[in-house]
């Protein structure tokens, strides 16, 4: 750590102490790993979904928390539309199962009549991630049989995740055996770049910005 003159900034880079720069390791480290943990949590599969190989055919799926809304486009025996929906929810491993309903209503091109609507349960449905862009979808209709396919979401357009982005991150170290190497303030910028290949993969590029803190005898400079 290098004092760099009360008051005063100086458009120079310091090195961190041993100290720092292991406490900023595992404050990076921690971020990551809450943000994993977050994003492992909060997975949802909202999409449509098909089968590239049987084109025609799909479902579009809502979700919300632990709850799944699916609404079949598939064909009935005589090749004509036919309307199916299901509602699942987690059973715990991550695989979502629940009862599904055919419909009836009023023609489209009348007025909406609520005494002809009528939802009847004629089967079971189950949605099995495999990851987050591959399923197994296996659903029953009564007096029909069952139905099992593997589906993936379809892409519309791809998502754009390159660009240069910025963060912070502040934190003190207290309870160090030696005080002398508590930091009573850390406070540090992030640039991000992310380099992405189409749907694929992409790579994120961290680098780290001087910040200047006021101690009691001045400013500090810290850089990595």
């Amino acid at each position: 750590m290098t004092r760099v003159g009360s008051g005063r900034r100086v458009p120079r880079t310091y090195s961190l102490r041993e100290q720092e720069a292991a406490t900023l390791r595992r404050l990076v480290l921690a971020v990551l790993l809450l943000t994993a943990a977050f994003s492992a949590r909060a997975i949802e599969y909202t999409d449509v979904y098909y089968n590239p190989a049987e084109s025609g055919w799909g479902f579009f799926l809502v979700q919300s928390d632990t709850v799944q809304f699916l609404a079949f486009f598939i064909y009935g025996p005589d090749g004509k539309p036919t309307w199916y929906t299901a509602r699942l929810t987690d059973d715990g491993t991550g695989t979502y199962t629940g009862p599904v309903y055919a419909t009836t209503g009023t023609y489209f091109a009348l007025p909406w009549n609520p005494a002809q609507l009528t939802v009847n349960p004629v089967g079971t449905a189950t949605f099995q991630p495999i990851d987050i862009y591959h399923a197994t979808l296996t659903y029953t209709v009564n007096r029909v049989g069952t139905v099992m396919k593997t589906v993936q979401r379809q892409t519309l357009t791809p998502y754009v995740l390159s660009g240069h982005y910025s963060g912070s991150l502040t934190g003190s170290v207290t309870g160090c055996v030696n005080p002398a190497k508590n930091v009573p303030s850390l406070n540090y910028r992030f640039n991000l770049v992310v380099a992405q290949v189409a749907d694929q993969s992409a790579t994120l590029s961290f680098t780290i910005v001087i910040r200047l803190e006021r101690s009691s005898t001045g400013w500090v400079g810290l850089t990595s």
